[in-house]
């Protein structure tokens, strides 16, 4: 296929790198020639032997005790006569790119250490993947896995942002680490990569696994090895993250390119095979590097665990399935409990009206829902039904499951119905606070992930509760579960209308209403109200400098970090093209202004990070604010004072912050702040 179709623009890289890809490292000859198709057992050897301090190395390694094989190779061509050049080829390879791109470490923040044991484990893998899947070639797949991430290290030997600096910098953001790559460094690594070995020549399937083991890839149709190849490269990344061993220690969710399962079967594969693989693999490398690894026992004993756990779980089912059968007559008399939860899209309704309809349809003397506080890591009622008649404040009970290794945590980590019976001295508090002698606890989830716990009781009428009940109220909270989804699908629709598309701040349109909503509270004296003008400046030169993709990246980094840094309180809109809009309620004057400042502050640090990406273009913003007076007659005022004054402190100098306001004769003013400490 044609490779500059699917690589960056020659104008993005020089944007992202210090110097020209031509005056970069080159990429080593010797291993460019061990790269080349089908290089035989012949050209293996000659290749390694022109190098006598590689060749003797390649001795070193294959002879070490933790290689694993009983006999002396007293040369390259013995080495490769008995191992296979395939195998000589990859040790090789190992030495010469640790040696010459590896392990020369250009930046503190980037460990290179850290860097190379994942390269090390995903390579591991990806050949046990292959040798698993039949692909042809399972060196070639372990040479894949070694090069994929390379990108980053010529990021961090030449990018205008080093990439260990942009890893220090990742601690400030949430969610996929490739989104905000390409904000703050231009391109991503999977770019710079496929680019770099797209100069140096480097195979074309190697080039085309560079730069999609993080992206679809399907829409390409590619030739099926060539796809197979990119999947296990990418299921390989994303086992060996989702075991801790990241190419950075910073803790991020690994997320598999949505194209894997296309090509391979996940659910067929030999997961412990592979672990064991990679651990004979490591296990060589750490001993010939110096490097600690976890050893096989230790990665076996939480495969065992984990093996352990989902029997269990599917124990538990197989149990539950059987009760399930015998009630399976009493579902239609469920009718009022399964429907009740759908006919609204408010939480609160949704959850009330099952609580009413499970009373209704089971008798219980009481149901409470319980919600997960998160910090608090504590179980906390929401809504209930009682007729007991006790008096009990249910509303003040709070169950600390950590506290207990009892039947709560069996609730909330297996996803299953329990009895609480006084087992243990938690479940004795429970119990004396409902004045009960039993309850019955039933999770309802979202999306396979716990959001709360039904718990049902008799403790007037005295009844006991079967587990078969709570399997059959099971369903009900299924339903509860689904219902509490889509009501909260139908507000993330209804939220998305209100967001910008590119910065993910509020639109113009919801930051109109809000504003309205807020002018009339504080119109009612019910809360302090200040408003904030935000403008990027010399954006438009900016634009034309760099182009609208870096531009937009600029504007999506201010948002976040205006969000970043506001109170919740506080709402961010972007106002038009490089303006944003900020209302702050419970604010005064002199709050606007120290907020203003902050964001000044926090926006001038961003362009010092950016400055080597964009040298000619130093980033700041201004800032005009203003508050609430009583004698504004609409809202719209309060918008020109901040607005007025936003261009006054673009008049002064630009980075600063200056207040706009209202005289008793409807005059306007604009004052600069009294000086504050940023």
């Amino acid at each position: 296929m044609d490779l500059n179709a699917i690589l960056p623009p020659e104008e993005d890289v020089q944007a992202t790198l210090m110097d020209r890809i031509e005056n970069l490292p080159p990429f080593p000859l010797l291993a460019s020639k061990l790269l080349t198709p089908d290089t035989s057992g012949e050209s293996v050897a000659r290749i390694v032997g022109t190098d006598p301090a590689i060749a003797q190395r390649v001795l070193q390694f294959v002879n070490s005790a933790t290689f694993g094989v009983s006999t002396h190779f007293s040369s390259v061509d013995d080495a490769v006569a008995r191992l296979g050049p395939d195998k000589v080829r990859s040790v090789a390879l190992n030495l010469i790119l640790f040696d010459t791109l590896f392990n020369r470490q250009a930046s503190s923040n980037f460990d290179r250490t850290t860097f190379w044991k994942h390269s090390l484990a995903v390579a591991g893998i990806a050949r046990a993947l292959a040798e698993q899947l039949e692909y042809p070639d399972p060196e070639e797949a372990y040479t894949a896995g070694l090069l994929h991430d390379i990108g980053k290290i010529v990021l961090d030997v030449a990018g205008r942002i080093r990439y260990g600096d942009f890893v220090q910098e990742l601690k400030n953001f949430d969610g996929p680490a490739d989104e905000k790559k390409r904000d703050i460094l231009g391109l991503s690594h999977d770019d710079i990569g496929a680019y770099y070995g797209h100069h140096w020549n480097l195979p074309e399937r190697l080039i085309l696994t560079i730069r999609f083991h993080h992206q679809p890839f399907d829409h390409l149709k590619l030739d099926p090895e060539t796809s197979l190849l990119i999947a296990i490269v990418a299921l390989a990344d994303f086992i060996v993250w989702s075991q801790g061993f990241g190419s950075f220690d910073t803790l991020r969710h690994p997320i598999l390119n949505p194209d894997v399962e296309r090509h391979l079967a996940v659910g067929k594969l030999h997961l412990s095979a592979l672990m064991d693989q990679m651990d004979r693999d490591i296990s060589e490398a750490a001993d010939h590097y110096g490097f600690s690894y976890p050893s096989t026992e230790e990665f076996r004993e939480q495969l065992l665990r984990t093996n352990i756990s989902l029997g269990q779980i599917n124990t538990r089912y197989y149990y539950l399935h059987g009760d399930l059968r015998q009630k399976i007559e009493t579902l239609s008399q469920l009718r009022e409990s399964i429907t009740r939860p759908h006919r609204s899209l408010d939480p609160d309704d949704i959850i009330s009206g099952t609580l009413d309809a499970i009373h209704e349809d089971f008798g219980f003397d009481r149901i409470i829902a319980f919600t997960i506080d998160s910090p608090k890591r504590t179980l906390k009622p929401t809504a209930f039904k009682d007729t007991t008649g006790l008096g009990v404040d249910i509303m003040a009970l709070e169950i600390h499951p950590d506290s207990s290794d009892g039947r709560f945590i069996e609730c909330l980590r297996k996803h299953v119905p329990v009895l609480i019976a006084g087992r243990d001295p938690q479940e004795v508090d429970v119990l004396s606070f409902l004045k009960t002698r039993e309850i019955g606890m039933v999770p309802f989830t979202s999306n396979n992930k716990i959001i709360g716990l039904l718990s049902v009781d008799n403790a007037t009428s005295g009844r006991a509760i079967r587990v078969s009940d709570l399997s059959t109220v099971s369903i009900v909270a299924n339903e509860l579960g689904m219902a509490l989804e889509n009501a909260r699908t139908f507000e993330d629709i209804k939220q998305r209308a209100d967001f910008d598309g590119l910065t993910r701040a509020y639109n113009r349109t919801a930051i109109d209403q809000m504003l309205a909503d807020a002018y009339n509270e504080a119109l009612k004296g019910k809360i302090d109200l200040a408003v904030a003008m935000v403008d990027v400046d010399l954006f438009k030169a900016f634009n034309d400098q760099y182009g609208h993709l870096a531009g937009d990246s600029i504007l999506k980094l201010i948002a976040g970090t205006l969000i970043k840094f506001s109170r919740p309180t506080e709402i961010v809109g972007r106002y038009g093209g490089e303006e944003f809009f900020c209302i702050l309620r419970d604010t005064d004057l002199d709050g606007a202004v120290k907020y203003g400042e902050r964001i000044c502050a926090k926006i001038e640090e961003l362009g010092s990070l950016l400055h080597n990406r964009f040298p000619d273009h130093k980033l700041t913003i201004s800032i005009g604010v203003a508050a609430f007076q009583v004698h504004l007659r609409v809202k719209e005022e309060l918008i020109d004072m901040a607005d007025q004054a936003m261009y006054a402190a673009k008049a002064a100098g630009r980075n600063c912050v200056m207040i706009g306001w209202l005289d008793d004769s409807r005059q306007m003013h604009v004052d600069t702040p009294k000086p504050t400490k940023r």
